[in-house]
């Protein structure tokens, strides 16, 4: 399965023909379901936004990179936004709390991936992979649970982020192509082993993994079958190793 081109044939998104009235129908448990859900969403495409920027740094002379890169940049911090305000304006949801993977991937790991990479950029470039190609995947779940729950507007959001996601994955590809030098070193494969290790562990929703009990709870409450995102970050991994070895 390609993952670099958009498909042809997409999902339809219904208009909401009541945005007022958006979210108003759900059950308690299952408004608590979709906030933490899309709080969750929303941490990790800012935590997309703090990896870009050394690319900026990696590939600034070249202005078709640069504009790339910068497009990339701006689409993240656009979609923390969007999520977020949806989010307070919705369901009245404002994260104030640090999960534990928060602390391990978000403050710790991904800051020292990004600093590799201001020196080797193929660390951040797979780091991209793997989030771009996981959230293409659960977001087509997503969307249809969003749908069958009549959040039209969020519907739009996921749609909208989605058609991002897919130019994202051609734009990573490209900057490969045009930087990598030389055949895979072992140091390469080394890498995309301990990043695709890391991530898998930050979405990982199965029921051995206690530090996301919480998000594997909200995942239930909105319909949301766990094995899919446990399918999507196996994906994600393979599509990340595969980058690593070919561009």
């Amino acid at each position: 399965m390609e993952t670099t081109h958009e498909p042809q044939t997409r999902t339809k998104v219904q208009r909401s023909p009541e945005r007022n009235a958006e979210g108003r129908n759900l059950s308690p448990e299952k408004r608590l379901g979709w906030a933490g859900l899309l709080s969750s969403i929303a941490t990790s495409e800012s935590a997309e936004q703090l990896v870009v920027e050394p690319l900026v740094e990696n590939f600034g002379a070249d202005p078709e990179l640069k504009e790339l890169i910068e497009r990339q940049a701006a689409d993240e911090v656009r979609h923390y936004r969007i999520f977020t305000s949806y989010n307070e304006r919705v369901f009245q949801f404002r994260k104030t709390k640090r999960t534990l993977t928060d602390k391990i991937v978000y403050d710790r790991f991904l800051p020292l991936m990004s600093a590799v990479g201001r020196r080797r950029p193929q660390a951040i470039l797979l780091i991209l992979q793997f989030y771009e190609s996981f959230s293409i995947e659960i977001y087509k779940e997503l969307k249809r649970l969003a749908q069958n729950d009549r959040l039209y507007e969020l519907a739009e959001i996921i749609d909208e982020t989605e058609r991002d996601e897919w130019r994202h994955l051609a734009g990573l590809k490209r900057i490969s192509k045009a930087t990598r030098k030389g055949s895979v070193t072992q140091f390469d494969r080394w890498l995309a082993r301990l990043i695709t290790l890391v991530l898998r562990f930050d979405v990982h929703a199965g029921p051995w993994a206690l530090h996301n009990k919480k998000l594997r709870k909200n995942l239930e409450r909105i319909g949301f079958d766990p094995a899919i995102m446990v399918r999507a970050a196996a994906f994600a991994s393979a599509r990340t190793h595969e980058f690593a070895r070919k561009g």
